[in-house]
């Protein structure tokens, strides 16, 4: 019958409409059994179909907060980095507020791990001269988001940088030694 071919699809909307249908015409207690079973079934669906809504409104809410957080650690950094092309700054302040800034995209990073929020902290070790923890924030950052074209610049960057401070603590460590050789000639 149709109902038993719903029935093994699980297609429990349509078996219960045959059921009741077949039901009307003769009585059946499996066919009573099996329609039960499906009057059942959809409840359970029901059920999972509005706690998934209600998981995915939290989960969007969730990401929501963590972006807002980030955004506004993203706006003070950049409110404090103005400082860095003034002339005779306490550098102080500034430098609190960039860590401030921090913490609050820690604060961001425990509520939803967003690529925006890990290229922000590697922005932040970037201008801090930080590149080791730098990479590790930009490439977490490709990890969530392999699109986000920025992060790749700014890790080839930060790249760049530890070369280049690995160069010139060589190149000075070679020169001192130089020197030393020179002089116990």
């Amino acid at each position: 019958s149709k109902a038993e071919d719903f029935f093994k699809k699980n297609d429990w909307q349509k078996a219960q409409e045959f059921f009741v249908k077949y039901l009307e015409i003769k009585e059946d207690k499996k066919a009573e059994e099996k329609k039960n079973l499906c009057v059942t079934k959809i409840a359970v669906e029901k059920k999972k179909l509005t706690e998934g809504k209600l998981s995915a409104e939290k989960s969007k809410d969730k990401r929501e907060k963590a972006l807002n957080l980030a955004q506004q650690a993203w706006m003070s950094v950049g409110q404090a980095q103005i400082e860095f092309y003034k002339k005779d700054v306490d550098m102080d302040p500034v430098w609190e507020r960039i860590e401030k800034a921090d913490k609050v995209l820690d604060e961001s990073l425990k509520i939803d791990e967003t690529a925006i929020a890990y290229f922000y902290k590697g922005y932040i070790q970037w201008l801090s001269l930080n590149y080791d923890t730098a990479i590790v924030d930009f490439t977490k950052a490709i990890e969530k988001d392999p699109e986000f074209d920025v992060s790749y610049i700014f890790r080839g960057l930060s790249y760049l940088g530890q070369f280049r401070d690995e160069f010139l603590y060589s190149a000075t460590k070679f020169k001192i030694t130089e020197e030393k050789k020179t002089k116990t000639l």
